[in-house]
């Protein structure tokens, strides 16, 4: 029997496995490569209705204005984070949405985390969150981002305009 009629299934073979491989290393690191990336306000989806708990009314007291746009990205892209506002849920916030809040001018405490009222795998961790302080003045408006890092860590930064 001749070798040659073995040798060219095995280079098929061997062509075929470094191609998958290939595909696995730049998938791998594609997913690592990066956590999320920002979402331009004008260009995110609003948060719904039913998703918007808290500071949705302009009063002659809640003259400013804070827009929270959550980033878009593999990274927790499956769950809702919550914001909470000094304390009180505000929303809840998929990837690649922006809410407006209206508030009181002062300082303020947000807090962006796990989806405390979201299906049992989104909730866990619930001690993982992140939070920023800021101060609003009257009629101001404050743009942050809420963004997960690699390791699944939130974050809250300022972000440039609306």
């Amino acid at each position: 029997m001749s070798c040659k009629g073995r040798l060219i299934p095995t280079l098929s073979f061997i062509g075929d496995a470094m191609k998958i491989y290939m595909a696995l290393v730049v998938g791998c690191a594609a997913l690592s490569g990066c956590a999320t990336t920002p979402t331009p306000p004008s260009n995110a989806a609003h948060v719904p209705a039913d998703r918007l708990l808290a500071f949705q009314n302009k009063t002659p007291k809640a003259t400013a204005v804070l827009i929270a746009t959550r980033d878009q990205g593999f990274i927790g892209g499956g769950c809702f984070v919550s914001l909470t506002i000094d304390g009180v849920l505000a929303a809840r916030i998929d990837p690649g949405e922006t809410a407006k809040f209206y508030l009181q001018p002062g300082e303020k405490l947000l807090t962006v985390g796990r989806d405390a009222l979201g299906a049992p795998l989104c909730s866990l961790g619930k001690d993982n969150f992140a939070n920023r302080e800021t101060i609003l003045k009257p009629g101001e408006e404050k743009s942050f981002r809420l963004m997960t890092n690699t390791d699944g860590q939130f974050d809250i930064q300022r972000a440039d305009a609306p």
